[in-house]
């Protein structure tokens, strides 16, 4: 609890986790967000990775990994046969997603990753579908 008695640890039921973490699809860790408006890294980020001790987890790094590379292999499929919908590359993204990361892809620090670039430049109306399906699907009530 901080001063005035508000919890520093992130409640997901309460609270957007990506707001306070970020992805490193180098070691596959969450870290702590570094917050522009307040030149300062997250608290509540900070306390929930120290608390949960993320970065000393192998296993849970490597299942990161594992789903970020997974998102990747269908982003990187549909970019050499851009066949399917947005819808079908959506269940796709959302079968390949089993850590949670595809809204830190779609709608937060993901995006600057090369791949996601790649699409954003030569499917800009897919991405922006993808970016309204997930939040259509999983942030409005």
């Amino acid at each position: 609890m901080d001063a005035s008695g508000k919890p520093l640890l992130i409640n997901p039921l309460e609270e957007n986790p990506w707001e306070h973490l970020e992805f490193d699809p180098t070691t596959g860790c969450l870290t702590t967000r570094y917050l522009m408006a307040s030149s300062a890294y997250s608290i509540k980020g900070s306390k929930t990775n120290k608390w949960l001790q993320t970065e000393n987890r192998q296993w849970l790094t490597d299942r990161y990994l594992l789903s970020y590379n997974d998102l990747k292999d269908e982003i990187e499929a549909f970019l050499s046969n851009p066949m399917a919908t947005s819808q079908v590359l959506f269940g796709e993204l959302e079968k390949a997603d089993k850590q949670d990361i595809l809204e830190w892809l779609l709608l937060h620090n993901g995006q600057q990753e090369p791949f996601c670039q790649q699409m954003q430049s030569q499917h800009a109306l897919v991405w922006s579908e993808l970016q309204v399906l997930y939040t259509d699907t999983f942030l409005r009530p």
